[in-house]
């Protein structure tokens, strides 16, 4: 039977591979040929600023890709205010409705943005050899109107001139399963004052996986043949000594520091920071499995 010590080492070298795949799988996302919201990954609750979607192509994969002619968005309730960005050659449009009540300036309003809608001049469509962006001045609510999380904002193509007229990009995510062919654009809320490490780590992990347990059991089945043979890996590649990785980490972790206190908020330095937390993991962890390597070995 295998050692508590054993088990325990086995677990944290597998969440060092985890970590490792999981950043993979988060920096290969912002480079999709999805529409997308590129410039912002992060915002806190009660955000007033902008938030800016890139179409990169047309309507539809295959055949004959035709221009986008109209471009809309559906504003989902916890963004009480929206402005949409001027664009030449299109015109735009908010369409309100209503929604459940919420405080604009001292008064009780019972409407709110729906869709925000951009629709080409004859002559302006955008065409699938070129991208364009579009962009939305918003005000989010609090907490409670807009719950901590991942924030949905579901965005929509109409297209002329090709074999494919519309092109939806509204799926949301469900754990555990493939990630959507067609995803709806996301951005992460996070509380007032925050960095948001802690919340994009706690979502990127309720993403990835239903469990722990089942996420190990994956690795085990996929990423190696044996433990010893991973525990070997991370000894030849990742240091030569447990103090070794342990300085390896605390330099990643001082130097992401750094650049986040001299460099603005943006989606970049967010997922250099993301990167580097989770790269810190998997130093430490392999660190912490080594050492109890040999303490079972004893």
């Amino acid at each position: 039977m295998l050692s508590r010590k054993f088990v325990s080492s086995r677990r944290v070298v597998l969440l060092a591979l985890l970590s490792a795949i999981l950043v993979s799988t988060l920096l290969a996302s912002t480079a999709s040929a999805h529409v997308a919201l590129f410039e912002t990954k992060t915002i806190q609750s009660n955000y007033y600023g902008s938030l800016k979607f890139r179409v990169p192509h047309g309507c539809g994969h295959e055949g004959v890709i035709g221009a986008t002619s109209v471009f809309k968005v559906e504003i989902p309730e916890g963004i009480l205010i929206v402005k949409p960005e001027s664009i030449a050659g299109w015109n735009s449009e908010v369409v309100t409705g209503a929604v459940a009540p919420w405080d604009d300036h001292g008064t009780m309003s019972t409407e709110g943005p729906k869709w925000v809608i951009w629709a080409a001049e004859p002559g302006n469509e955008l065409l699938d050899s070129d991208y364009k962006d579009f962009g939305i001045h918003v005000k989010l609510g609090d907490e409670e109107r807009q719950p901590l999380g991942v924030l949905y904002i579901k965005a929509y193509q109409e297209c002329i001139d090709g074999d494919t007229d519309s092109q939806a990009w509204d799926e949301i995510p469900v754990p555990g399963e493939d990630r959507p062919a067609s995803p709806a654009p996301s951005i992460m809320v996070v509380p007032k004052g925050s960095t948001g490490l802690e919340s994009a780590i706690k979502d990127a992990v309720q993403t990835e996986m239903t469990s722990f347990d089942s996420a190990i059991e994956n690795a085990v089945q996929t990423e190696f043949t044996s433990f010893d043979s991973v525990v070997e890996d991370a000894v030849r590649s990742e240091m030569t000594s447990i103090d070794a990785a342990v300085n390896v980490a605390v330099e990643r972790a001082m130097a992401q520091n750094a650049l986040l206190e001299d460099t603005d908020s943006n989606s970049s330095s967010a997922l250099a920071w993301l990167a580097a937390a989770f790269g810190v993991v998997a130093v430490a962890s392999s660190a912490y499995a080594v050492r109890a390597t040999r303490l079972t070995r004893r």
